[in-house]
């Protein structure tokens, strides 16, 4: 092998220098490997430096980045992974693959080597037919078999693997061999393992679906794409492979929604549940099901041909990604299911379990982002030809019918809807409802974009926060209304210019994009005829957003280092936006800046008491899951929660949890209200409905438990803390707050109890026992129906309502009745205090009087009378 010397002769004496011999041999190595097969199927060359051992396969730049700074591995002369034989003259001490070797990278090319040494000594023919010339004869089908068989085994499980087919099939006849593996399970080791190995994606641009419809697509027939010329199916080169059904390279699963649809009219429950929405309507503002809405009644205004017929189907789509099992590997994969549902079931039907339809399962390994519309398009077709009708059968009223349905909305996460809409969730334009009219702005040192104060501009022009000055950004006071409500006919004017991804195959960047819109596509559901007239196009998951906003509070308030926004970037950029001199950053004199500690985080030691309470909370079966494996009291922080746990903690328990913040903090986070008042806001997702704020009068008395409707058995979330632990916190004890003070009561371990639990149930058990005596077919309270239930518990509600509006009204009768006495009252004492106020000024002017008579002409008589009125006024 001298005349490859040059592998493992790279530098000069001074170890600095490549030669140039070297170089010019790794070049040489580059372009064979290029030219072979091999390397072609595997997508790239496999690296034989020191470091990579034919671990890994890279691309032609990397692989000799690689050799020219580790080197070439130890004795690999003769290239056998790049179709290479070893010669037939060489001494039988050379060896080839250095069996003396161990370590894991080597150990594949050791793995590789053994075996085609192996079945090459055991056989005696060589490992591979690369084809003849014209004077040799091609053999028959059966050799070109076995030689198939053999190129097996060079070929590694999947990319990156350090064992091949034949060396893993030896490892389990071995095993089979050493414990004395039945047969069956063997087989079916064997198969979860063929499952395990990730598939290489040929086709990562998803540009286009190899698909025809009705519609004008006609791509069924094509062998590549037609965008980037990838091919179709999987490349084989062997000429066995021809006569295999030809395998995809990715494929994708559709089930057709319009037979489902049809099936629900062929069912007499299903056909009768259909029409619900339209026998059931109401005129009250309470939303009970959509169809109470504004969009529903919008839709219905602009399709009459369509309202018409209460059987024609309204649907919903629903999007969002998981991955569908723990991998062994580091690589994650994530599929992505898409779910159509009707919403003309009733309330208590609508969006369960047997009506959820699963439309399309888009593969993985990665999120398809702006390329979904690929996938979408079997059932955009399925949803014209629903708009369009199917004759269906209508099993209720024993007719056929054409049955149209409409796409109403979507439901997805807030990155989900960029991908559908087309308007880019990114960037400081991310907000589709301020488009380019946000105040966002990106922090100088953090690099984030921030939409802090941009919430004042909604707020009711006469708001106090508009004029505060320094309470958000320093030295601004809030102008400018809200931002322009833009209709669905506008947002349809926009992308009618833009192009549909289906048509380029990639995304394009627009002129001004981030500037002055963030619009990276026209979304598939435009091409549906009736998607413009829709006044709400896509709903927000709350379950989601909910979740993030419960993380990031947690993280700050809990001070969690490398979760928390109160980083020392955000302090950095806060004296440029904020006037809030206590928490910035100050300059030691060793040159290192102190953080000082916000008044809204806690302490270590009060962090770890909050996961020590929750260590120890109990709360009823099906409330939420146990929150006790969520809290770390070691390190004072909360991780693994599920988005019902985040609501949980964000409604009921986070009054209490953060209890040692200061009054006007607490009071913020919790949004704590006026006893006697409360405001709920109702939100209407669509273009042209505004917040629409319903104010609640309630009762005065708001700590009873009879406001629950479904008595103590579902009054759980008001008293699921049963067992208060009394937080120890460094310095100071804050007990229990003041709010619970009068409710709950000190059991003898230190725990509180809330002491309206026992006085509910004694009611309700009281009020279940008379309903047992005049009803006798029921013999116990599991007998009870859980609506009659429900009618026992409204029934006293109702009671005690109507007694504690009586004590109200009683009460303030009697107020009223006090303060007119205590008027009166005052009155008269007014009265009498001006009548002294008079006869003492009528005493001093006549006393003055008789201070200024003459001295002759007195009388004794009336000098005597004088005397007395003085001793009279003196007294």
């Amino acid at each position: 092998m001298s005349h490859r010397s040059w592998m493992y002769d790279k530098k000069y004496p001074d170890g600095r220098i490549v030669k140039a011999c070297f170089k010019d041999g790794v070049e040489e190595f580059i372009t064979y490997t290029m030219s072979q097969d091999i390397v072609k199927r595997e997508g790239g060359i496999r690296c034989l430096c020191v470091k990579c051992m034919c671990g890994s396969i890279e691309s032609p730049e990397n692989v000799i980045y690689h050799l020219e700074k580790f080197g070439f591995m130890n004795d690999f002369y003769v290239w056998i992974h790049y179709g290479e034989q070893v010669p037939t003259n060489i001494n039988t001490e050379f060896d080839v693959n250095i069996d003396a070797s161990s370590s894991g990278a080597q150990g594949e090319c050791v793995n590789f080597g053994q075996m085609q040494e192996m079945v090459g000594d055991a056989l005696g023919v060589n490992m591979s037919y690369e084809g003849g010339n014209e004077e040799e004869i091609i053999p028959n089908d059966k050799a070109l078999k076995i030689y198939a068989m053999m190129e097996e085994v060079d070929k590694p499980l999947f990319e990156g693997a350090s064992n091949s087919k034949l060396s893993m099939c030896v490892r389990l006849l071995a095993a089979k061999s050493n414990w004395n593996v039945p047969k069956d399970c063997l087989e079916f080791f064997s198969k979860m393992m063929l499952d395990a190995p990730p598939v290489k994606d040929n086709l990562q641009k998803r540009c286009m679906l190899f698909y025809d419809n009705e519609f004008g697509t006609n791509d069924g027939a094509l062998e590549e794409c037609k965008f980037c010329n990838a091919p179709r199916y999987q490349v084989r080169n062997s000429d066995v492979d021809r006569k295999q059904k030809r395998v995809s390279v990715k494929s994708m699963f559709y089930l057709p929604i319009i037979l489902r649809l049809q099936r629900l009219f062929a069912s007499m429950k299903n056909a009768s549940q259909v029409t619900w929405h339209y026998y059931n309507k109401t005129n009250s503002n309470v939303m009970r099901h959509p169809c109470d809405g504004l969009a529903w009644k919008h839709f219905d205004a602009m399709h009459p041909d369509f309202a018409e017929d209460p059987r024609n189907v309204r649907l919903g789509l629903f999007y969002d990604g998981f991955t569908p099992y723990i991998q062994a590997s580091a690589t994650p994969y994530s599929c992505w299911p898409v779910i159509v549902t009707p919403f003309n079931l009733p309330p208590n039907t609508c969006m369960t379990k047997p009506y959820m339809f699963l439309s399309c399962i888009i593969p993985g390994p990665s999120n398809p982002t702006y390329g979904i519309d690929v996938y979408l398009q079997p059932l955009i077709d399925d949803l014209k030809r629903l708009w369009i009708g199917e004759l269906t059968y209508d099993i209720a009223r024993k007719e056929n019918f054409t049955m149209r349905a409409t796409l109403m909305w979507t439901i997805n996460d807030f990155p989900t809807y960029g991908m559908l809409s087309g308007w880019s969730t990114h960037g400081k334009l991310a907000c589709p409802h301020c488009m380019n009219h946000t105040k966002s702005f990106t922090f100088k040192k953090g690099g984030k974009a921030l939409w802090f104060d941009c919430h004042r501009m909604f707020l009711p022009a006469n708001h106090q926060f508009r004029r505060k000055k320094n309470l958000f950004k320093k030295d601004t006071i809030e102008t400018d209304g809200p931002p322009p409500k833009i209709t669905s006919y506008d947002v349809f004017d926009k992308v009618s210019g833009l192009c549909k991804f289906l048509d380029v195959g990639k995304r394009i960047r627009y002129d001004r994009y981030g500037e002055s819109h963030n619009w990276t596509k026209r979304s598939i559901f435009w091409d549906l005829p009736y998607w413009k007239d829709n006044l709400l196009r896509h709903n927000l998951d709350v379950m989601h957003i909910e979740k993030n906003f419960c993380d990031n509070i947690l993280h700050t308030v809990m001070d969690v280092p490398g979760k928390t926004k109160d980083n020392e970037k955000a302090r950095c950029d806060l004296s440029l936006y904020c006037k809030r001199p206590e928490m910035e950053l100050k300059l030691l004199l060793n040159g290192k800046y102190l953080k000082p500690k916000a008044v809204y985080s806690l302490t270590s030691d009060e962090a770890k008491s909050v996961c020590q309470w929750l260590k120890e909370l109990r709360m009823a079966d099906g409330y939420s899951s146990n929150l006790a494996r969520c809290a770390d009291v070691n390190t004072g922080r909360l991780w693994g929660m599920k988005s019902h746990d985040s609501h949980v903690l964000m409604e009921r328990l986070l009054p209490i949890a953060f209890c040692s913040l200061p009054n006007h903090l607490l009071n913020t986070l919790t949004e704590t209200k006026p006893r006697g008042q409360i405001e709920r806001e109702v939100t209407y997702q669509d273009d042209e409905m505004s917040h629409v704020p319903n104010v609640i009068e309630v009762d005065p008395i708001t700590n009873l438990v009879y406001e629950d409707v479904d008595g103590p058995q579902i009054a759980v979330d008001l008293f699921c803390i049963l067992s208060f632990v009394q937080i120890k916190e460094k310095g100071r004890n804050t007990d229990i707050p003041d709010i619970h003070k009068e409710t709950h009561i000190k059991k003898s371990m230190g725990a509180y109890v809330d002491q309206r639990f026992e006085t509910t149930q004694r009611l309700y058990d009281e009020h279940v026992a008379k309903f047992l005596e005049k009803h006798p077919e029921y013999s116990n309270h599991d007998d009870i129906p859980g609506t009659m239930r429900r009618h026992i518990w409204q029934e006293e509600l109702q009671a005690r309502r109507e007694e504690i509006n009586k004590l109200v009204q009683q009460d303030q009768e009697r107020q009223q009745m006090m303060q007119q006495e205590i008027r009166r009252a005052m009155e008269e004492q007014t009265r009498e205090m001006e009548k002294q106020r008079r006869e003492l000024s009528t005493l001093r002017e006549m006393l003055a009087s008789s201070r200024n008579a003459p001295i002759g002409e007195t009388d004794p008589h009336e000098d005597s009378t004088n005397s007395n009125n003085e001793v009279t006024n003196a007294n």
